[in-house]
């Protein structure tokens, strides 16, 4: 991964996870646990694309871990700021103002500061891209550390942190019991790390491996949609990103991904064109869904699949066109 060229398979989870983002998003009204008519299918929604903001982090991981090959470390803040950051705050800034002429009350100094630094801002799930800044801080130390690290050494990492943060907080939640040990290193980071470790080797060519991913990933999927079908109340361990419920199928997504051969030159250059708008896509697409929802209601069934398709073609849209421009790419690089 020396080179520049780009990775079709990145592309690829890089658009399915957007969209997947968008669908999220769309059926936002799935956390009331209104159970109509139509339950089954905001439920549906939820477990199917749940694996998208994990896989994302992945991805981040994949292709940053092995930054130093590419560029220096001051290249590599440089990058950052520029693509990720400096979008991040003129977009919270606009969103700020423009839900100041709805509540002026509400803007102050320490409200501005509290918004940028939690993402809660207006119109928004900025929420995520917290822990992907601090991700960005991190990785010049973490890729020191992943960089020496062999694939057995990896391996074990990668388990022990699975099993503490993963593996064993499901199974105390399922005996009722509360897990109070706190991990030193985990979080996003094992996201980013499973990323890097899956690009890095060739565990996909381990069919019985992978085949077990994928049957388990089902099965998790399965248990999550029915648990969160017959609930009455948002359990925290069916809506965290760091259960079983929410790493086995980001992992199986990445492994299957990863599988696929893509020749297809169109296949290719449709998804490189519209991964190359995903982080755009993020920055705008929700304040699209709540000017839609003033016009269709969220509790109507149709809002998903009109939100989602529309909302994700509108931003496509806007950011294609606000690329062309020599400012305002930069605001939607």
């Amino acid at each position: 991964m020396a080179n520049n060229k780009r990775i079709a398979y990145y592309d690829l989870l890089n658009v399915i996870s957007c969209f997947g983002v968008v669908c999220l998003h769309s059926n936002g009204y799935v956390h009331s646990f209104v159970k109509d008519s139509w339950w089954w299918l905001r439920v549906l929604v939820e477990v199917l694309f749940y694996f998208a903001v994990p896989v994302f982090f992945m991805l981040s991981g994949a292709t940053l871990m092995s930054y130093r090959e590419r560029y220096s470390t001051t290249q590599f803040i440089r990058k950052r700021f520029l693509k990720a950051v400096f979008p991040y705050l003129i977009w919270g800034c606009f969103f700020i103002i423009v839900h100041s002429f709805y509540d002026s009350s509400s803007i102050s100094i320490g409200g501005i500061i509290m918004s940028f630094t939690t993402g809660k801002i207006a119109y928004t799930n900025y929420w995520f891209f917290i822990p992907l800044f601090l991700l960005y801080i991190f990785i010049p130390f973490l890729s020191l550390m992943v960089l020496r690290l062999n694939f057995k050494q990896m391996t074990c990492l990668i388990a022990i942190m699975i099993l503490f943060q993963s593996l064993l907080p499901t199974i105390y939640s399922i005996f009722g019991l509360e897990f109070r040990i706190s991990m030193p290193i985990g979080g996003y980071f094992t996201y980013a790390l499973l990323g890097y470790y899956i690009a890095t080797f060739d565990i996909e060519k381990n069919n019985k491996l992978c085949y077990a991913v994928f049957l388990i990933a089902i099965l998790s999927m399965m248990v999550r949609y029915w648990l969160i079908y017959i609930s009455d109340e948002k359990e925290p361990m069916l809506f965290t990103y760091f259960g079983l419920y929410a790493i086995i199928p980001a992992i199986a997504v990445f492994l299957l991904f990863k599988r696929i051969s893509i020749t297809n030159v169109r296949v290719q250059k449709t998804s490189t064109f519209l991964a190359k708008r995903s982080y755009g896509i993020f920055l705008i697409h929700t304040f699209l869904i709540v000017l839609l929802s003033n016009v269709v209601s969220r509790q109507n069934p149709c809002f998903i699949p009109l939100s989602a398709l529309s909302v994700y073609s509108i931003s496509l849209i806007v950011v294609a066109i606000m690329q062309k421009g020599r400012l305002t790419r930069l605001i939607v690089p």
